[in-house]
């Protein structure tokens, strides 16, 4: 998957102050920012005094809603290949894709048991039922995949996969102990509420996740603004909090 990273500079190339005080803009976000977002909106606000309106959802399925028109401002995937897509269809402003952090993909246990140590473990018949976002649309879901894939035992288990719509569902199948074990996302760990393993990142394309601002919006000004704040000291700190890796 192809990504590029643009330098804050560069965003703030035609970025003057957001168009109005109480301009309001609508992030649509990957899902393993479920944690991070209202923190990352907040402050924004606070600094800006623009309104952030997130919703969240798998990176493919926002990707999808933004190319049927939905009145997304600023775009957040989990990779880059989404990006890609909008990029292609002419519906990005020029210059405003970035690499804002890396997604870790994690081993999540559920029922009564203890995550795997490792993917190839997944084969052992103790893990029955593991869930795992939907490839189709999701990028954790794919990353996953390729992880089986590249363990080797991907055939072994696939009958044994539950798909979830989003990687935020797969972290909540674990936690209802509806399944074993979830590939899931290390930004939505919990210390006190979960045990997990990370999954190496060399089994899987990079989680090159990707800030893009919708071209032909209202609020274009404020837009950037956001993404610009994403890239800076606030919005890394943040990100890093919750553990996302930065690039």
């Amino acid at each position: 998957m192809r990504s590029s990273v643009v330098s804050i500079a560069a965003l703030l190339v035609g970025c003057g102050a957001p168009s109005a005080p109480q301009a309001e803009i609508l992030v649509a976000a990957a899902s393993d920012l479920a944690g991070a977002m209202p923190e990352l909106a907040a402050a924004f606000e606070a600094e800006s005094g623009v309104r952030v309106v997130a919703t969240l959802g798998s990176s493919g399925q926002l990707a999808q809603q933004t190319l049927q028109g939905a009145p997304v401002d600023v775009f957040l995937s989990a990779d880059a290949g989404w990006v890609d897509r909008l990029e292609r269809a002419g519906r990005l402003a020029d210059g405003t894709r970035a690499v804002y952090a890396m997604g870790v993909l994690v081993l999540l246990a559920g029922r009564d048991t203890s995550p795997p140590s490792a993917v190839e473990e997944l084969a052992r018949d103790q893990y029955s039922r593991i869930a795992l976002a939907n490839p189709e649309h999701a990028p954790y879901g794919i990353a996953a995949r390729q992880a089986l894939e590249s363990a080797g035992i991907h055939e072994t288990v696939q009958s044994r996969l539950i798909l979830a719509e989003n990687v935020r569902q797969a972290v909540q199948f674990a936690e209802t102990r509806s399944v074993d074990v979830s590939l899931a996302a290390l930004s939505l760990m919990d210390s006190v509420r979960h045990r997990w393993v990370r999954v190496p990142m060399d089994l899987h394309e990079p989680l090159a996740q990707t800030a893009a601002v919708i071209a032909d919006r209202p609020h274009t000004d404020a837009a950037r603004a956001f993404v610009v704040f994403l890239l800076g000291p606030r919005g890394r700190e943040i990100l890093l909090r919750y553990q996302f890796v930065l690039p």
